[in-house]
Formats: structure tokens, sequence, C-alpha cells
């Protein structure tokens, strides 16, 4: 592929050429969110993941950033585990006053808050 070919959003490629596509049928769109909810769908699982690796890697600044943004500060993780949880598994002090500091229930019975 041309390094140029494809270097704006929405650009498409035909498959296994260098070339602009010009029809619907002979391309892909890969990766390409084809409407606005589905992009704001991506950028929340994004930021959800974000959030996750920041509470694991005890990131605070990027955590508060997050929180700032809009992620919930009672997100649900995988077993149902909450920011908290991850925060007190990995014994971050930091992060655990931060979340609590910010209104994070410490019930930490899962499904009971």
């Amino acid at each position: 592929m041309s390094r140029g070919s494809a270097a704006s959003w929405g650009a498409r490629v035909a498959a296994g050429c260098d070339e602009d596509c010009d029809s619907d049928d002979d391309c892909w769109d890969i990766g390409v969110p084809r409407d606005e909810a589905q992009l704001d769908q991506m950028l929340e699982l994004d930021k959800k993941d974000a959030f996750k690796k920041a509470l694991v890697h005890g990131d605070v600044s990027l955590i508060e950033e997050l929180l700032n943004s809009g992620v919930s500060i009672e997100s649900s993780f995988q077993f149902g585990w909450t920011p908290l949880m991850c925060a007190a598994s990995v014994a971050d002090f930091a992060v655990v006053r931060l979340l609590l500091d910010r209104g994070a229930n410490a019930c930490f019975e899962i499904g009971k808050m």
C-alpha cells in the first residue's frame, strides 16, 4: 500500500491493492465506524479499558482525567468488580483514597450497592 493513499480518515483502500477504491462493492471498511453512535460506543469501551489499566497501574492522573471525562466511578469490570475493588486488590492506597474521595461505594459485595 502506498503511504499516502489512506492518510485521511475515511479513506478506503481495495483489498490487495494500493489504489483508492471508488466502488462500495470492491472495498472493505476495516475498523471504521459507520455512524456517530457506533463511534461513541467504541470510545466508551476504550475509556473503560484505559480506566481499568490505569487502576491496576496506579496512574492517578489518568484516573482523574477519565473520571472528569465522564467514566463512571461505579463502572463494572469482569466478574462484577468495581474500580475500588481493582485498586484495593493491588493495594494502591493513593488510588483507593482518590476513588473514595470521588464517591466510590465501599461495599465489596458484588451486585450490592
